[in-house]
């Protein structure tokens, strides 16, 4: 399979959020070998063969730590392998910038000292993005640990001097890929929760209709069946009564055609009002806004089913075909025309040609006169139904 990054006009927003915050943490991540060679390239304290030798596994253990970081924001556990040998590294770069010191008075700030901090925090902070809060601290408090540790060979001094500064920065370096970590997981549930909405909304739909259907045709299929049985027990007595019965059962198919194309058309008649309280729930439980403007207009019978109608296809496009945070329905209504508007952002891509659903809504408001448009400026989409007044319904 061919690999593809995929491009960022593409992606939704939470796939936009995903990358942003993984590209912002894995240059954090890449910082510590490159600050190390800038401070033996100025001359920050002693400088040697041995100094310059510990770059090439400090860079080493930088690329395990990324491949765990990478790993562990994209959810998956930590892999004993690759964290033995992260910890194995790290332990050989520790021990070689132990062997070259920097004089006492710029102790912290030396390559040597801040190298090995560098070294123990990114180790830790490349595990963050799957452990507990408390987990977190620990690996903190052990991280400011092995630092006193390092320095307690030369002096209790250099000891709590170091302590102090390896607080701070454990205490803001590891915050900053926790709180990362935590953004992350918080969005990617609420992407899941979406989509599971979404797809309950459909379902939801599929399982009105199918009662729907069920209530015309078992209601009917029975009546035919028992006045066909019936019809023909009367054949051979009474040709008449059969007659009759025939008839009987001619009109339930015909009265059950008109109700199997209401249902095909609009789910049976779309109730206005009840469409809207459905969209704003519905919407709602998406993480979507949802403001609605104009429901209390008074609008003929026909009207309100249309714009039911309408609510209820612009609703569903919204939830399966955007990554919407806001949508707002609208009804206006004039001398001549009443109208609905439909506004939602998050589109994602071009939809090309109009979909069934839309084409089906057109069809329906047709006889009224109906007519539906389609705009779309940048990321923002909106569907315009404008019925005539019934007196300018041909």
């Amino acid at each position: 399979m061919r690999w593809r990054i995929k491009p960022w006009r593409e992606r939704s927003q939470p796939e936009r959020f995903d990358a942003y915050m993984r590209w912002s943490l894995y240059p954090l991540s890449a910082l510590p070998p490159f600050i190390y060679a800038f401070q033996l390239a100025a001359g920050r304290g002693p400088v040697d063969w041995l100094a310059w030798a510990a770059l090439l596994p400090y860079v080493t253990q930088t690329v395990l730590n990324l491949i765990m970081l990478r790993r562990t924001l994209a959810g998956d556990r930590i892999r004993r392998p690759l964290a033995v040998a992260q910890i194995l590294c790290g332990a050989a770069v520790l021990i070689m910038l132990g062997l070259t010191r920097a004089p006492a008075e710029s102790l912290f700030l030396s390559p040597s000292v801040f190298g090995q901090l560098l070294v123990i925090t990114g180790v830790a902070a490349s595990w963050v993005p799957v452990l507990r809060p408390r987990t977190v601290a620990l690996v903190g408090a052990g991280c400011v640990v092995i630092m006193i540790g390092l320095q307690l060979p030369y002096g209790p001094v250099a000891a709590v001097l170091v302590s102090f500064g390896a607080l701070v920065w454990v205490i803001m370096w590891l915050s900053v890929y926790a709180s990362s970590a935590w953004m992350l997981r918080v969005v990617r549930e609420l992407d899941r929760a979406r989509g599971t909405a979404a797809r309950l909304a459909v379902a939801e739909e599929r399982l009105r209709f199918s009662r729907d259907v069920h209530d015309v045709f078992g209601r009917v299929l029975a009546a035919v069946a028992v006045k066909s049985e019936l019809a023909a027990q009367l054949t051979g007595r009474r040709p008449d009564d059969a007659a009759t019965t025939m008839l009987e059962v001619r009109q339930l198919a015909q009265d059950s055609l008109a109700e199997v194309r209401a249902v095909a058309a609009g789910y049976r008649q779309a109730d206005l009002g009840q469409e809207l309280r459905g969209a704003r729930a519905l919407l709602d439980s998406a993480g979507i806004a949802c403001a609605v403007l104009g429901e209390d207009l008074e609008l003929p019978d026909q009207q309100a089913t249309a714009f039911g109608w309408a609510v209820r296809e612009a609703v569903t496009n919204v939830i399966r075909h955007s990554a919407a945070t806001e949508c707002t329905i609208s009804i206006t209504k004039a001398r001549a025309w009443a109208r609905l508007e439909v506004i939602n952002n998050g589109v994602e891509a071009d939809p090309g040609e109009t979909g069934s659903g839309l084409l089906g809504l057109a069809e329906r408001l047709e006889p009224l006169g109906g007519v539906v448009e389609q705009r779309r400026s940048g990321a923002t989409f909106t569907l315009l139904v404008t019925l005539p007044t019934k007196d300018d319904v041909p």
